[in-house]
């Protein structure tokens, strides 16, 4: 290993850096992401000669950033931040993007999800209505699968974002049905929030759907985790995000943190759709 006064090769330092960007999930200074990757290199950036950092930084800015190497990419003035490239892919039909693994974001099985959606199950059944002629077996089936996508999906939110999740409207009201599953309250928009399930003949996601909320988020249950596979804008949708169609989960869970740490997320993303930003 390199002395802690001593630069490390790009070679090594470089998939480093898109390891922070792809444990952050938000867009970093691109000196915050020399920081942290030399940190997983064993050294201290402060024990490092102040000349010797900001070489190593602007290293990072030009050869690694700005080339766009290991699937980063880089956003200039006035952001100087570095990104990684699939959080700004285009959208795709529903049956190419839930064909693409890397896409989906896997929620593990939890046991508090599960008896959420017991509960749920247990005391919503006898006022659902029947839209099938399925057998009852078969119809109790569909209702507990989708009740554990949706607690499953539900509590992951919660969790990554404590300060904007928010209940639905009839949390606790079992006789009222209710469009949406849970809401997000961010610091410019209040967004309801539908958990879209495959249905239960076909198996594939009802892009039909007229519910009025803002977002749809497609997941299933895959053994004993939940596949979160894409996302898309509903109806309601005051400020949409760009694309149209289905769109990675990485795109959204970028929005949400970028919003948590005060990122201003869309014009970033206006940036990199005009070409990576080279000014410094």
């Amino acid at each position: 290993m390199p002395g802690n006064g001593c630069p490390i090769s790009l070679t090594t330092i470089g998939p480093s850096c898109a390891k922070v960007l792809r444990t952050k999930m938000f867009p970093l200074h691109y000196t915050e992401i020399t920081r942290l990757a030399l940190r997983i290199h064993g050294k201290n950036p402060d024990d490092m000669d102040p000349q010797v950092f900001k070489d190593q930084a602007e290293d990072i800015r030009e050869k690694v950033l700005l080339a766009q190497q290991h699937g980063t990419s880089y956003v200039g003035l006035p952001f100087y931040m570095g990104i990684l490239r699939e959080w700004i892919e285009h959208t795709a039909k529903q049956k190419t993007l839930f064909n693409k693994e890397a896409w989906s974001h896997i929620i593990h099985g939890s046991a508090s999800a599960g008896m959420s959606a017991g509960v749920s199950l247990g005391m919503r059944l006898r006022h659902m209505t029947v839209r099938s002629g399925a057998l009852d077996h078969v119809r109790v089936a569909a209702a507990a699968g989708g009740l554990v996508v949706e607690a499953h999906v539900s509590e992951y939110f919660r969790k990554m974002w404590p300060g904007f999740w928010r209940p639905p409207d009839n949390e606790g009201i079992w006789r009222t049905g209710c469009w949406h599953d849970f809401k997000l309250e961010l610091p410019s928009d209040l967004w309801l929030v539908d958990v879209l399930g495959p249905e239960l003949r076909s198996g594939i996601y009802n892009l039909r759907t007229k519910k009025p909320v803002d977002l749809h988020l497609a997941a299933k249950i895959t053994g004993r985790d939940v596949l979160w596979q894409g996302w898309r804008q509903g109806k309601t949708m005051r400020e949409p995000l760009p694309g149209e169609g289905f769109m990675a989960p990485s795109r959204l869970i970028v929005a949400l943190n970028c919003a948590r740490e005060g990122i201003d997320w869309l014009a970033i993303l206006k940036i990199a759709s005009h070409g990576v930003g080279k000014r410094r």
